[in-house]
């Protein structure tokens, strides 16, 4: 494993103490979440590169890391897996398109009857990325099988 993933590592969860700190230190205000949020969020990040670093760079691991990369490589440059994963990707555009034009929509009605809140179109659009993820997994899935 490079030590570039080490230091990625170490800088990630610097970050997350960064932002727990910059928590701790600012008065009770709406960003105290945020900044707590994505503290644990990076701080958890690191840890688990950290962790995936110590454990495959073991000199017991070294050859099943070696077979790992070596299998990760062939299933990269595939052809077959080349092609569905430029198809799936294709088909997870089109679809968040859709899913974009029917989301103008719908706060665009709910602006034009004064419903619109920001909280909720915050949750609509991370279930939209959510979304987004899976959808690409489906197609990729689903071609996989077909081919």
């Amino acid at each position: 494993m490079k030590k570039s993933n080490l230091w990625w590592s170490l800088g990630t969860m610097a970050l997350g103490l960064l932002c727990f700190l910059g928590g701790w230190l600012l008065p009770a205000s709406r960003p105290v979440g945020v900044l707590w949020g994505m503290g644990f969020g990076l701080l958890l990040n690191g840890l688990v590169q950290l962790f995936q670093y110590w454990k495959w760079t073991r000199p017991e691991n070294a050859a099943a890391y070696a077979e790992r990369r070596e299998l990760e490589q062939i299933e990269f440059h595939d052809e077959r897996n080349i092609r569905l994963r430029d198809r799936s990707g294709r088909y997870a555009y089109l679809f968040g398109l859709a899913v974009g034009v029917l989301a103008l929509l719908v706060l665009s009605g709910l602006e034009v009857f004064g419903l619109a809140q920001t909280r909720w179109a915050v949750v609509f659009l991370g279930f939209y990325v959510l979304l987004q993820w899976l959808a690409g997994l489906w197609f990729y899935r689903r071609l996989k099988k077909q081919f």
